[in-house]
């Protein structure tokens, strides 16, 4: 009885193994086109220019990566195109970082990322990159860079590094796509130089809405990140008053190291007047020092950071004139007023109003620590 017991519940389980649903999608590694990088720009004649980096992982290759690129008209013809050269299944999950050229940036990126948006295959935690040139130029040399890692993990760690000193600001497909439809605040992007040596962190590319309208430098970026409340290192190069040296002297200047420590907005309407006030609290270092004054000396030191105080405070009054000028809100001025005049910013058009407003940044330093040398 025992013995008929076991066989029937050997036979259930063999049963019950052979009616389970079973997936063979089996994916080989070597067969497979994983995109790294991706380049988008016009041609001469308003076509696409799709341009992808993908890593070779034949250990006989004489090459790291794979450089593939084509003209279409739309976005997933351009890569269906490239499956029928490049003899592997290639798959676009993988993206670290995608290219845009600044000409096509201007007309605006709604249109291509829309491709990368609907498509289940794509990463949306690409970084997106505005490029000064050529983003296939770009990816051709950087397969080539000597002394540096496979191209998209050189530029990724050069991006985090950027990023982390307040250089430029991330820009994740999914982020800029987002605060692009916001209506309250603009997106931005890294924006890069190159050769055929290396890439270079120019600063940070500004938008309104989808469209590029402008670019700042990188210290301009580390001032944009101040104004949005992001609490990222900073450095900042003095050269006021108090870091100058007599003329013989070749080099003045002075180089602190600093973070935000808190930030105010104020902000006052009166009829068709928009008043913005920002307070901005920062603490740091002296890192560099060439001025003639005694840092030690307490009331020496209060001179120096009065007037680190009033160069940052200048330096982001100007940039905010700039943002103005070309129409771009990256800070967020839009939300503040959508949160605390929720009626006037529905009864006006922000974007006009905001051209108008008038916006006063104060930037206070507190120097916690200038070093233990002393030029007295």
């Amino acid at each position: 009885m025992q013995r008929i017991k076991k066989i029937l519940i050997i036979s259930v389980m063999l049963i019950f193994t052979l009616l389970q649903n079973g997936c063979w999608d089996q994916k080989i590694f070597e067969k497979i086109g994983f995109i790294l990088q991706t380049g988008v720009e016009l041609s001469e004649n308003n076509k696409i220019v799709y341009t992808v980096n993908m890593p070779e992982v034949d250990p006989y290759a004489e090459e790291k990566v794979e450089v593939l690129s084509t003209t279409t008209n739309l976005m997933k013809e351009a890569q269906d195109k490239l499956k029928l050269s490049s003899g592997k299944n290639i798959e676009g999950g993988k993206n670290q970082q995608i290219y845009f050229s600044k000409d096509i940036s201007k007309n605006g990126l709604d249109e291509y990322l829309e491709y990368f948006l609907r498509s289940p295959e794509s990463s949306l935690i690409s970084n997106l990159v505005i490029v000064e040139g050529s983003p296939k130029e770009l990816i051709e040399y950087s397969k080539d860079f000597k002394d540096k890692q496979r191209p998209s993990f050189y530029v990724n760690d050069l991006l985090d590094e950027a990023i982390k000193n307040s250089f430029t600001l991330e820009s994740k497909i999914y982020q800029f796509s987002i605060l692009s439809h916001s209506k309250t605040i603009d997106p931005t992007a890294t924006y890069i130089g190159y050769d055929r040596n290396g890439i270079t962190v120019l600063g940070s590319a500004v938008f309104n809405g989808d469209k590029l309208v402008g670019t700042i430098n990188t210290k301009q970026a580390a001032m944009l990140n101040s104004l949005r409340g992001k609490k990222g290192r900073i450095h900042y190069m003095y050269n006021g008053k108090y870091a100058q040296r007599s003329e013989g002297n070749k080099k003045n200047g002075a180089s602190l190291e600093m973070k935000l420590k808190n930030r105010k907005v104020k902000v006052k309407t009166d009829n068709d007047k928009v008043t913005i006030d920002i307070d901005l609290k920062f603490k740091g270092s002296v890192t560099e020092y060439l001025g003639e004054i005694d840092l030690s000396n307490p009331k020496d030191k209060k001179l120096f950071e009065d007037d680190v105080s009033r160069c940052m405070s200048s330096d982001c009054s100007d940039l905010v004139a700039y943002l103005q000028e070309i129409g771009s809100d990256p800070v967020g001025f839009g939300e503040v007023m959508r949160a605390k005049h929720n009626k006037y910013w529905k009864s006006k058009s922000w974007k006009d109003q905001y051209k108008k407003a008038e916006i006063n940044v104060n930037a206070k330093l507190d120097i916690e620590f200038f070093g233990a040398i002393t030029n007295q």
